[in-house]
């Protein structure tokens, strides 16, 4: 049976849906670790909603007309930050109307007198990227899909709310509720919505040239909202000129093509050696032949090897971290520096920082604050 694209990527430790996966058979390890987690969550995401309306009654001692609270208690206040919503999840950079010049200004004095990154990052929300960059963190606490049991109802649910034709566009901010990202970059919200083709079992994908994400409509709310985060950051990669995702079918299908090559040349060899048995360039044509089953050798199977390749571009490591970070809680988020892979950090990068390919080839040209306020008051003439 032939290796699907999915199953391949599955055997690297991540799937097409931005979840880590254990490679199988293996002894437990931050993959295995990380999907045991994440497994639980449908489970604790229920207590916490329990556990949560209890604290939020309990927090205050009395009611907005100064009488007491029946259902104060003092540890409530406590208990509320611990269950607080998350303050990690989107990478932003300097061109967000939510971008803290300050706090960049102070990492980056601090990473000159060489204190670590993770603690700079613990006291000023902003990282370097792969590419070498500053990134701050947004929440994506108040995101999610506009309802619906699957993503397609969602969709035929939100065109009905808003009276929109059959056939008019959707947008991302008709159908994904994310304030924060779209005053962060208003522009995000104009990016437009189709279903992926049917048949395809692909989960999503951006193209910048056409702006538009495309999802699976039978996709959940969660898995929207997830597969949402991941291609949006893409396009924020594309705004921030960060370095960028990649197109996994055809990075794929390069390395299947590589292989397939090499196989066509054996072939021939193969077929002028039947025909020179016997003379002085058989043997040249042999070790011809063994040079090139070395190198097949070496490539493995073409679409594992060549989604490994697509797992380490950086652009596709930090969609992916976006994604892994979304549910974190505000202590617990300052705790895990994002753009590192070590031991004991299942928030970080699920690759090796070294490994990473860095590409900052930008579909779109890169647009400045005062360049985006100029065209919205133009389109607003």
């Amino acid at each position: 049976m032939a290796l699907t694209l999915a199953d391949a990527l599955r055997q690297t430790g991540y799937a097409q849906d931005g979840q880590l996966q254990a490679p199988a058979p293996t002894q437990p390890n931050l993959s295995t670790v990380t999907s045991d987690y994440i497994s639980q969550i449908p489970a604790k995401a229920a207590q916490n909603a329990i556990n949560t309306n209890k604290m939020v009654q309990g927090v205050l001692p009395t009611d907005p007309f100064g009488n007491p609270n029946p259902n104060y208690y003092p540890e409530a206040a406590k208990e509320f930050s611990d269950y607080a919503p998350n303050l990690a999840g989107m990478m932003v950079g300097p061109q967000s109307a939510l971008w803290n010049e300050a706090n960049a200004f102070k990492a980056a004095k601090m990473l000159k007198q060489d204190i670590p990154a993770s603690e700079v990052f613990k006291q000023t929300n902003t990282a370097k990227g792969l590419e070498g960059q500053f990134r701050q963190e947004l929440s994506d606490a108040n995101s999610f899909i506009k309802g619906g049991p699957t993503f397609y109802d969602a969709v035929m649910n939100r065109m009905k709310a808003l009276e929109k034709p059959s056939g008019e566009p959707m947008y991302a901010k008709d159908v994904f509720h994310h304030p924060e990202i779209y005053k962060s970059y208003p522009q995000l919200g104009d990016i437009e919505i189709e279903f992926i083709a049917k048949g395809n079992k692909a989960t999503a994908s951006y193209n910048p040239t056409t702006n538009v994400i495309k999802l699976n409509e039978k996709l959940s709310p969660k898995e929207a909202r997830s597969s949402m985060l991941h291609e949006m950051q893409h396009a924020i990669q594309e705004i921030e000129g960060f370095n960028k995702g990649a197109d996994a079918n055809k990075i794929i299908g390069a390395s299947v093509k590589h292989y397939d090559d090499l196989m066509g040349e054996i072939g021939d060899l193969n077929a002028q050696m039947s025909k020179a048995v016997g003379t002085p360039e058989y043997d040249y044509l042999m070790d011809r032949r063994a040079n090139l089953t070395k190198k097949l050798q070496a490539l493995g199977d073409p679409l594992v090897e060549g989604s490994k390749i697509y797992k380490n571009y950086g652009g596709e490591a930090e969609a992916r971290l976006t994604q892994l970070r979304r549910d974190l809680f505000p202590e617990k988020a300052k705790q895990f520096y994002p753009f590192n892979n070590d031991k004991g950090n299942i928030y970080g990068l699920d690759i090796n920082p070294s490994d990473a390919i860095i590409d900052t080839a930008s579909v779109l040209e890169p647009i400045n604050r005062k360049q985006m306020l100029n065209k919205l008051l133009t389109e607003q003439k």
